[in-house]
């Protein structure tokens, strides 16, 4: 075994979704910025904890511009106790690049990141990326650590405001084809077994989503993000 297969292997990955039980806004800020907005994907990219015990967070917003401008908006009126600061980093028509820093000991409520950095210890790595209303986090942290232990801790403290699923515990898994989400695999399977993908195209996105629940505009720029996942993995640039 190599040295940098030694590494991985003393890590584990622990991956579970997060979704609101309640019909209004989340207090969770990438939940909030995307509520009720069907195209809008927030993924948190960089969670760091800083000497002085606050968290660094770098979130990347992408969507339809009406989408990035309404999570602008918000994420600009956001205020929380413990927030510290933020700020907009960067703003393209069809993204932005958010950054904000909140003190880990003064939040109210129920923090993914501040509890993971605490029980698990601050070399731990979280990201998250929330999407139609649901949020996904994926740790890792160094093997040893009881994970299953720590979501049991998520599930008492985000009861009643959230439902809390496993979606995987085991080793470090590839980012490429991995990334795509239980509701994306379901659509890309759906519009595959419809005739999306064929020559000429039996179904269109109307005829998709009429299948899942979903509007045609909704359909079609979803298989546009899902499509450049899957051709970025291919490319070696996931």
């Amino acid at each position: 075994m190599g040295a940098s297969q030694g590494r991985i292997a003393r890590f584990r990955e622990l991956v579970y979704r997060l979704r609101p039980t309640g019909p209004g806004p989340p207090r969770q800020l990438p939940l909030l910025l995307c509520h009720g907005m069907q195209g809008l994907t927030v993924e948190t990219t960089v969670a760091h904890l800083d000497g002085k015990g606050a968290i660094w967070r770098i979130l990347g917003a992408r969507g339809e511009p009406a989408e990035v401008s309404s999570a602008l908006e918000r994420f600009m009126a956001y205020r929380a106790t413990g927030l510290v600061e933020k700020q907009v980093l960067g703003r393209t028509r069809h993204g932005a690049i958010l950054w904000y820093k909140y003190s880990a000991r003064g939040t109210r409520g129920f923090s993914n990141t501040a509890l993971a950095f605490r029980a698990l210890g601050r070399d731990t790595v979280i990201t998250d990326v929330a999407r139609a209303g649901e949020l996904e986090i994926r740790i890792l942290s160094r093997a040893g650590k009881d994970l299953r232990a720590f979501l049991a801790r998520v599930r008492r403290r985000a009861a009643p405001e959230f439902r809390v699923d496993l979606a995987y515990l085991g080793p470090p898994r590839s980012r490429g084809l991995s990334r795509l989400s239980t509701r994306e695999e379901k659509l890309l399977a759906g519009a595959l077994a419809a005739g999306y993908f064929e020559v000429p195209r039996r179904a269109s996105a109307a005829q998709v989503g009429a299948g899942l629940g979903r509007s045609a505009s909704a359909v079609s720029a979803a298989l546009r993000r899902v499509t450049a996942k899957l051709a970025r993995a291919h490319l070696g640039l996931a």
